[in-house]
């Protein structure tokens, strides 16, 4: 499990959370109303800092094996719904600031963002620490070698 300490940087600001027990991520929210012209970036305050940290009884295997962060994703419907896309943050654990959310509006209509609106998701996880890097002349041969980006299921 996991231990969030969440810092509001501003009375308006909405605490994360999930709709569903099943959800991957904890909803994220606007702090104000945004404009997003076409085409064009933007980031969206939160009006929160995140502190978070492992519950102590897998703290030991945690400490020894993984690194703890998060993802700021975007949610599917103000995508497909509005051209509204979040570029993927990631936050590591050390990060005290206010969690902006990077987006972009990809139609040709400015957006609306409403103050208190779901704008993206913090899905957090566990990454296996390196031990070692080395340098090598080759890799081991396996059967899909160097083909990507789709190559081995087919394109459209």
């Amino acid at each position: 499990m996991i231990s969030l300490k969440i810092k509001k940087l501003s009375e308006d600001a909405i605490l994360p959370k999930r709709n569903h027990d099943t959800d991957m991520g904890l909803d994220l929210y606007s702090l104000d109303e945004y404009k997003l012209a076409p085409r064009c970036n933007g980031v969206i305050s939160t009006g929160l800092a995140i502190q978070y940290d492992v519950d102590k009884d897998i703290m030991p295997l945690f400490i020894k094996c993984f690194n703890l962060g998060f993802f700021v994703r975007g949610c599917s419907g103000n995508f497909v719904k509005k051209g509204f896309q979040v570029i993927e943050g990631t936050i590591d654990k050390d990060y005290q600031g206010q969690i902006g959310v990077m987006c972009r509006n990809t139609s040709n209509e400015e957006i609306i963002i409403e103050k208190g609106k779901k704008i993206a998701q913090a899905v957090f996880l566990f990454t296996p620490k390196i031990s070692n890097i080395e340098v090598v002349e080759d890799f081991v041969a396996t059967d899909r070698g160097e083909k990507g980006f789709g190559e081995t299921s087919g394109t459209i």
